[in-house]
């Protein structure tokens, strides 16, 4: 059984609000949301990803006070206030995918087409909410035609919500392709964090939908409350870890849109090249770059990215992209650190270097961070590198 929280204000309304401690974590996420809205537009890098953030805490935080309105008297003595606080779960999944494109896109506006489908949302959530209003305050309608209405918009609105994690699933993937395409060490640039939330999103929509229909099926809409309660203190919790992320992050890398020819796999048939480079070219920057690590030992540079290497290479970025995804089958990421895993693989069975550690090997091969090392490792050697040292040592 919930313990009681008993806010007693007498004032000239003359209204008493009792609270559970269910109820008092929700007030505490409002005000929460409420602080991290103000950080978020004073915060001067990725404003327009935190204006969307920012609506989005905004949009979800009014939905925890929702919550709270069947238990105070508020409620019943001031019913026009309802669907100021009513759901509004349509505008959420636009605001979400926008959000991701505009951490992703460089070319990403406030245009047109942005506002019409806000718009949109926007209408259909103020339509419902109006439309449960009246019917309770005409009680034209029937409890099982509300319950009925309001169960099916809401399925409507988490397969929204679905068919929003998948495209904002497919464009971090492109994100994430083109970041390898530019950059030799991610750690610090990916969005991994927001991979990771889209994935709490979609569990908590597949909660959601298996809850409901447990709950129409075999309960008649009865079911224990905790179980609601648990998804909505859930939906806090998530809301605010992507706020802190995004708060705590520094600026996010949105590299410029350039032509990047997918790599061919080993295992699929060669087509015709779409690249604009000759074989013979492409063949020639192949040798350059192969130069350029062997020789120049450019890889042991941490912050090498694909501008530098056009750079001292004096080739366009886009000619090394091409060579790198259609002639050698790799991105630049994986170009590199093939050559970085390389030299601490000699590194880790040399006496010389006994006096440093895995990591301080990895540092000087070009590494910035130990989960990458440790993840790039593992992928070309197919162990750990302690394990490899191991190994050796054993074999000599």
């Amino acid at each position: 059984m919930l313990f009681i929280f008993v806010i007693k204000y007498k004032a000239n309304l003359g209204f008493m609000v009792q609270l559970t401690w269910y109820q008092l974590v929700l007030v505490v996420g409002f005000i929460q949301a409420l602080i991290l809205i103000f950080l978020l537009l004073l915060k001067p890098e990725n404003r327009k990803s935190n204006l969307l953030l920012a609506a989005l805490l905004f949009v979800i935080g009014r939905g925890d006070i929702s919550e709270l309105l069947p238990g105070v008297n508020l409620a019943r003595d001031y019913p026009f206030l309802l669907p100021v606080f009513y759901e509004y779960l349509f505008v959420l999944g636009p605001i979400l995918y926008f959000y991701v494109r505009s951490l992703t896109q460089s070319t990403f506006r406030f245009n047109r087409v942005f506002w019409i489908y806000i718009g949109l949302a926007l209408s259909l959530d103020i339509a419902y909410d109006y439309t449960l209003y009246w019917c309770r305050m005409t009680k034209f309608c029937s409890r099982a035609w509300i319950i009925t209405f309001a169960e099916i918009f809401s399925l409507l609105s988490v397969m929204q919500m679905g068919v929003v994690l998948v495209l904002s699933v497919r464009t971090l993937r492109q994100y994430d392709r083109s970041l390898k395409d530019h950059f030799t060490n991610l750690e610090k640039i990916n969005l991994r964090w927001l991979q990771n939330l889209l994935k709490a999103i979609g569990a908590l929509a597949i909660y959601w939908i298996i809850l409901v229909w447990v709950d129409i099926l075999f309960f008649d809409y009865r079911i224990n409350d905790i179980y609601y309660n648990a998804l909505n203190v859930a939906v806090v919790i998530t809301v605010y870890w992507i706020g802190f992320s995004q708060y705590i992050r520094p600026r996010v890398v949105i590299v410029e849109e350039i032509e990047v020819v997918p790599k061919i796999s080993d295992e699929a048939p060669k087509v015709a090249s779409p690249s604009p480079l000759a074989e013979d070219e492409m063949q020639q920057y192949a040798q350059m770059l192969q130069k350029a690590m062997q020789q120049d030992q450019l890889y042991l540079d941490a912050t090498l990215n694909l501008n530098a290497l056009a750079k001292h290479l004096d080739i366009p970025a886009k000619h090394i992209s091409h060579t790198l995804n259609q002639h050698v089958g790799k991105n630049l990421n994986d170009f590199v650190n093939e050559f970085r895993i390389e030299e601490v693989k000699q590194k880790l069975i040399d006496p010389k270097f006994a006096h440093l550690t895995i990591l301080g090997i990895a540092f000087e091969a070009g590494f910035n961070s130990k989960a990458s090392f440790q993840r790039t490792f593992k992928k070309l050697v197919q162990c750990s590198p302690s394990e490899y040292k191991k190994q050796r040592a054993k074999a000599s």
